[in-house]
């Protein structure tokens, strides 16, 4: 993860899968104004996706850091129920 600007982080993978989860989360939350993202064309060599992320009274590294915490606290709760 690496952050461009303070409203534009760059992320090193090839999918729309974690970029579809990360805008999923951060748009329910109510310190985001604004959240999209956009992936790399198929035919570039390096593959990542472009993450805007514009928030209100919090910085958008700190909103991050906490839907990462949010997002890994609901896989250990799906790992729990295939135990």
């Amino acid at each position: 993860m690496e952050f461009i600007d303070k409203n534009i982080i760059k992320i090193k993978k090839e999918d729309d899968t974690l970029g579809n989860i990360l805008s999923t989360f951060l748009i329910k939350e109510e310190e985001t104004e604004f959240c999209a993202y956009q992936r790399s064309h198929f035919l570039e060599e390096e593959k990542f996706f472009i993450l805007k992320l514009i928030t209100k009274n919090i910085e958008p590294k700190e909103l991050m850091e906490k839907v990462i915490d949010k997002i890994e606290n609901e896989i250990i709760k799906i790992e729990k129920c295939f135990e």
